[in-house]
């Protein structure tokens, strides 16, 4: 399923990286909405190959993503976003991990590679086992890189449609209370950051969503985490600097990297007593 809105620039790449897969029983359906761009042209140029399709104006992201599964036959779900891409096994290796659990909840994830538009900078996110405490604390699914059975979709239900941002962390939270989550460490996407992309943009926004989102299934203590950050900006700002930090010393001093990051990083010197370090490491999303 491919939700898209004025991304033309990018979705026939995105297409393309479902279709060159060869994959035999693969249905796609894009759910355009109302695209001002190319989009209707370069969705058409895959007509042939496509399911379904449509563009018109639509309740937003998640509303789009819930009528494409509503309308879908298939019994492994997953969507991809028109700016990201599959990676050249992806569809075969999710149909290994989940073909002979169609009858189960079940959720299969991955690894994911993270590139800029325009430059060569490359993060690869190795997948981590799975952890309901981890994923109450931070989203470290990456979206394009999860699959689930109709039967997980049945009993968790659909996606919010109140959220713009973090519709996928709330079903996965849903999810981990009903369903089983297997992981395997291949990269299953690429997920594109550009000047566009809606997790780089979204601001205040998408800060005051992620913690709507913590008051619904999250614990004070680790709410608590989340509220230190947002007065302590300066400690937010070089929270990223201090992971980037380590991940480089990683290369050279692995035994050292966590205590010189920490030496360099004054904003983390003293923290309240309910404030814990390797939580906000977890929060800033990089590993």
């Amino acid at each position: 399923m491919v939700p898209s809105y004025n991304q033309g620039r990018f979705l026939a790449e995105c297409l393309d990286s479902l279709f060159r897969q060869g994959y035999p029983s693969l249905e796609v359906l894009v759910l355009d909405g109302g695209s001002a761009d190319n989009s209707v042209e370069v969705i058409r140029s895959f007509e042939s190959q496509l399911s379904f399709w449509r563009s018109h104006p639509d309740g937003g992201q998640a509303a789009a993503i819930n009528e494409g599964f509503d309308r879908a036959q298939g019994e492994i779900l997953g969507w991809l976003n028109s700016d990201d891409l599959h990676t050249a096994n992806t569809l075969a290796t999710v149909a290994v991990r989940l073909s002979q659990r169609l009858a189960e909840p079940a959720v299969f994830y991955g690894g994911c590679e993270i590139f800029r538009q325009g430059s060569n900078w490359i993060d690869r996110r190795p997948a981590l086992p799975f952890s309901s405490d981890l994923l109450h604390r931070v989203t470290f699914l990456d979206q394009p890189s999860v699959f689930w059975t109709r039967a997980a979709w049945d009993l968790v239900g659909p996606l919010d449609p109140g959220l713009n941002y973090t519709m996928d962390w709330d079903w996965f939270l849903r999810a981990s209370e009903r369903c089983s989550f297997e992981w395997a460490p291949e990269v299953l996407s690429r997920f594109r950051v550009h000047l566009g992309h809606k997790t780089g943009s979204g601001g205040v926004a998408r800060e005051g969503e992620i913690r709507d989102v913590l008051r619904r299934y999250s614990s004070p203590e680790i709410m608590a985490h989340y509220d230190f950050l947002a007065s302590h900006p300066l400690a937010r700002w070089w929270l990223n600097k201090r992971m980037r930090f380590e991940l480089l010393l990683r290369s050279y001093l692995p035994a050292f990297s966590a205590e010189l990051a920490n030496f360099v990083s004054p904003p983390f010197w003293f923290l309240p007593p309910s404030i814990r370090r390797n939580w906000l490491w977890d929060i800033s999303g990089i590993r």
